[in-house]
């Protein structure tokens, strides 16, 4: 009997589709016509038919169409292996002389090059919605799946697929992670294409006149409202696709989705699963990468990515990192090395002096020693940047192999590569002994010593007892969100305020007219008493709102000058956690002196970074 498969399970005899009365295959040995491409979500394959009717032999012709869904064309058909041509004059038809046994038909679609996917791809929220985002009405990111970023404000281009927007509505950082996407390490890991893909990323996002955050929820469910908030990722940063435009007063179809446009421009091909991301968005991110497949762009190219090195690591003491910088009028360094081209690996020699997370700082010298007139040691040290967890510690003398680059104002090295075993000595970093945690010397300084030295990465020890004030001319004094802890709130919602980094301010008893700057490290939490350093009023003194459920709430009422009237007259029965702090002195403070600049790029001088518990002694002042 001749029968036809999907796939490979017989679905109907061909009998029983051409109406036949019978059939002189013997049944031990019958043809089978296999659809092969009957599941392909490019095209279809149908409308069988054969020339006869009657009798069914070898050499048969079987007739067939071959459809390619919108954007697609037909790139081959094929049964068992061998090409088919097409019927002249027919559109879309195909022929075959059948062959004893199984004839598998395989059709295999490609993207039409020409079409501009992203350009396709529209925003699916209603009009009215839109309305409301671009006024700056109701909508909060965090809840409701959607909201415009303000431009104005900060905003960093991390890598590829993350980015940190300041929103519109309440003024918080949110740290955000691309759905649909993972574009190669730029950061902490260096791959090939991930320096290309986070330079378009951020010169993409340079040129935007507006940008609109949409949660997965929002994406895949626009109907189901309990869906639309914000999810995060294991790191904290929110989940979102990231739509912007180059017009000053868009309209709905103005804006492009940046995560799709990496997987067009081939920078990463598309993750997530239709149950996931929805038919919509699923079947768009597919096509994306088909499209840079079919146009050989970045990955797909076959070539050399130009943002990438291949050759050996380069020798470079750290000091030549700085012998090469320039200096303002202030003395303060600049991060203009010809070094820092964010390519090029070198390998640094130093010894390691505080390690926060796995990452860590590390300088020329275990110790330094002063001149015989007591003038200043030459000392000079880097920031490590990394995630990963090694057993790396304070006192190792190490080889570091990585690219120079900067943030905040002040010299990082990135990219690391670490394995306990079969070390790789062009690639990893290799520790060459360890001397012990208290070889390591901190240079001991007056606060006018630290000014004047402007040390950059190196350890120092502040000889000055330190007041904590409230700086309020500096625009800001802040932990970032003044939060209590991690919570259930916090992780559906969370802002790039949930951490503990805290930044505030000191004076001597000499210089009560100058502020010097100090942040807190976000792994590090404070104790004095029974009070934590969940705040920066912790370190300066005052009252300290939170509001566990609804932390966004300390912040309307803070704006609108209300905290106490919202902590005592709580109408909603929202828990209000109210906390005293008394103002805190440093007696002793060991830290790195470390360069900052603004993220509007005003040099600011050198930060005290405190990197562990152990070099704060804390006292209350009197």
């Amino acid at each position: 009997m001749l029968s036809i498969k999907k796939g490979t399970i017989a679905i109907l005899s061909l009998f029983a589709v051409l109406g036949l009365a019978s059939c002189s295959r013997e049944a031990e040995d019958p043809i089978t016509i296999v659809n092969a491409s009957a599941n392909s979500i490019y095209g279809t394959v149908s409308d069988f038919s054969l020339s006869n009717d009657d009798d069914l032999k070898v050499g048969d012709k079987l007739t067939f169409k071959v459809v390619p869904n919108q954007d697609f064309v037909v790139s081959s058909v094929t049964v068992n292996g061998t090409p088919v041509g097409q019927v002249l004059g027919e559109a879309n038809t195909y022929t075959w002389n059948l062959v004893a046994g199984e004839n598998r038909v395989t059709a295999l679609f490609s993207v039409d090059p020409t079409i501009d996917v992203v350009d396709q791809f529209k925003l699916n929220i209603d009009q009215a919605t839109f309305n409301n985002v671009m006024n700056r009405r109701t909508y909060d990111f965090r809840e409701d799946g959607v909201e415009e970023m303000d431009l104005t404000e900060f905003v960093n281009f991390v890598d590829g697929d993350t980015t940190h927007f300041t929103t519109k509505q309440f003024g918080y950082t949110v740290k955000v992670r691309y759905l649909g996407i993972d574009t190669p390490e730029s950061t902490s890991e260096l791959e090939e294409r991930g320096k290309s893909a986070s330079l378009f990323n951020a010169s993409t996002l340079s040129s935007a006149k507006h940008v609109i955050l949409q949660s997965q929820g929002r994406a895949a469910t626009p109907d189901d409202e309990a869906s639309w908030y914000s999810e995060a990722d294991t790191y904290g940063r929110n989940l979102a696709y990231v739509w912007y435009t180059t017009v000053d007063s868009p309209t709905l179809d103005d804006f492009r989705c940046l995560n799709l446009e990496m997987v067009y421009q081939g920078f990463s091909q598309g993750i997530g699963s239709i149950q996931e991301m929805g038919e919509y968005y699923y079947y768009a991110f597919d096509k994306a990468n088909l499209s840079a497949q079919a146009n050989k762009r970045n990955q797909y190219s076959g070539e050399l990515d130009k943002n990438y090195y291949y050759d050996d690591p380069v020798d470079l003491e750290i000091s030549e990192v700085y012998a090469t910088s320039t200096k303002n009028a202030n003395g303060y360094y600049s991060t203009d090395s010809k070094y820092k081209d964010e390519k090029t690996l070198y390998r640094f020699h130093g010894y390691v002096t505080r390690k926060v997370g796995g990452a860590f700082y590390f300088q020329d010298k275990l110790s330094y020693e002063r001149g015989a007139d007591g003038s200043l040691p030459e000392a000079y040290g880097l920031y490590v940047f990394s995630y990963a967890q090694t057993p790396i510690a304070v006192g190792d003398e190490v080889d570091v192999i990585g690219v120079l680059s900067d943030y905040g104002g002040s010299y990082q090295v990135s990219g690391i590569s670490y394995h306990d075993f079969n070390a790789d000595e062009e690639r990893d970093t290799i520790i060459r002994k360890s001397h012990g945690a208290s070889a390591v010397k901190p240079i001991e300084l007056t606060m006018a010593e630290f000014n004047e030295a402007q040390y950059q990465n190196v350890l120092v020890r502040i000889t000055d007892e330190l007041t904590c004030t409230y700086y309020e001319n500096y625009g800001y004094d802040q932990s970032y969100g003044g939060t209590y802890e991690l919570d259930a709130y916090n992780e559906k919602y969370p802002f790039y305020n949930s951490d503990n980094e805290i930044v505030s301010f000191v004076q001597t008893a000499n210089n009560t007219s100058s502020y010097y700057r100090f942040k807190l490290s976000q792994d590090i939490l404070l104790s004095y008493g029974t009070t934590y350093s969940y705040s920066p009023k912790f370190f300066y003194g005052g009252t300290n709102y939170y509001c566990p459920d609804h932390p966004e709430k300390i912040y309307e009422h803070q704006e609108a000058g209300t905290l106490e009237e919202f902590y005592n007259n709580n109408e909603d029965d929202y828990e209000v956690i109210k906390t005293e702090y008394s103002q805190k002195k440093f007696t002793s403070l060991t830290c790195i002196s470390q360069n900052y600049t603004s993220t509007s790029g005003n040099q600011r001088g050198c930060s005290m970074i405190i990197a562990a518990r152990s070099d704060v002694i804390l006292a209350e002042v009197e």
